[in-house]
């Protein structure tokens, strides 16, 4: 077997710029399946997580000045928040001895995920680390003590998917909220931006159909926000997959070839060999050899250059690993359908 393998590595030797040609187009093919399925399994991964999170999304443009019956509009996102959805806008609130405080006022049934403390009162006040030393707020002219400093350095994720630190901010939450006590009818940015940042849990479908009947009165268009199906993803599945399932063929066809070459060419090495005793097993690991170094040689080059990721690694054996497989199905018929003594006759014609 060790003889195999070695007469394997001298045909590499011999078969040099074949052996090269082979190699680059290896490693050009693997890097483009294994990175266009990376990012697409990515791309996946983060749709998937998006659904995990159970809760609806909207996109919401501005079409008018004001909405009709502001207090109505107020009441009826109240109603909305009371269960199973929420909403929460920025605000800077000021502070008498720190001046403006980045504010969020977070309304509605919040989820457990949303803030690891279990809020209890109607009413919370959230701060920062940053903040610790503040006792209490003045929010409408009342006064709320704050009940908890959040842990340094943790992230914050607003709903718009910008990550920020909490160590300088301020969450008021309000579990049952009656939002014109909170906002003046005249204040359009908040009320776009509550109807924005709006999040629906995806099983109540009739508290979604009421949301979209109330805020689409003229003041914004709102609709559902479409499953995050990105350009990158639709390019792939038009273009790339087609163009691999290509690559894929030409690497067959390319095999078949270079074996009708390879079996052409040493035909009557392979029959001289097997007449003194050698058995169409050394001549299959031979020439399995010849293309498993190969591709060995295109990963080792891959990861100098820097290419191939050692995380990858993995994803480029199992690639590998088929092609090899693939390969051997092609040799084997070709190796048994070979009549080695009369090779020797008429010099190797297949």
């Amino acid at each position: 077997m060790l003889n195999d393998i070695w007469l394997g590595i001298k045909d590499i030797w011999n078969e040099k710029w074949l052996a090269l040609c082979y190699i680059l187009f290896f490693l050009n093919m693997m890097f483009i399946v294994v990175s266009t399925t990376d990012s697409l399994y990515r791309e996946k991964m983060e749709i998937e997580q998006q659904k995990a999170q159970d809760y609806k999304k909207f996109e919401t443009y501005v079409i008018g000045m004001q909405p009709e019956q502001p207090e109505e509009f107020l009441k009826n996102l109240s109603d909305i928040y009371q269960k199973n959805a929420f909403s929460y806008c920025h605000v800077q609130l000021q502070a008498k001895t720190i001046g403006a405080l980045d504010t969020y006022i977070v309304f509605g049934d919040v989820p457990k995920k949303l803030f690891e403390k279990k809020l209890e009162k109607n009413v919370s006040i959230l701060v920062g680390s940053g903040l610790a030393q503040i006792r209490e707020i003045t929010v409408n002219g009342k006064k709320y003590k704050v009940d908890s400093v959040i842990k340094g350095d943790t992230e914050f994720t607003t709903l718009d998917n910008a990550t920020e630190f909490t160590d300088n901010k301020v969450f008021i939450i309000i579990s049952e909220p009656q939002i014109l006590e909170w906002v003046s009818p005249e204040n359009y940015d908040v009320m776009y931006q509550l109807v924005k940042n709006t999040q629906i849990l995806s099983k109540d479908k009739d508290r979604e159909t009421q949301f979209l009947r109330n805020v689409n009165t003229g003041f914004l268009d709102v609709k559902k926000e479409k499953p995050k199906d990105t350009e990158e993803i639709a390019f792939i599945l038009k273009f790339i997959d087609p163009f691999l399932v290509i690559i894929l063929l030409s690497c067959m066809l390319c095999t078949t070839l270079i074996l009708n070459g390879m079996i052409k060419k040493r035909i009557r090495e392979f029959s001289l060999h097997l007449i003194h005793g050698a058995l169409l097993t050394d001549i299959f690991i031979r020439v399995v050899t010849f293309f498993v170094v190969i591709l060995l040689i295109s990963t080792g080059i891959g990861i100098f250059l820097g290419i191939i990721q050692l995380e990858e690694l993995w994803f480029y054996a199992l690639l590998e690993t088929g092609i090899i497989l693939i390969f051997a199905g092609i040799l084997t018929p070709k190796l048994k359908r070979q009549n080695y003594s009369l090779n020797l006759r008429d010099g190797g014609v297949i």
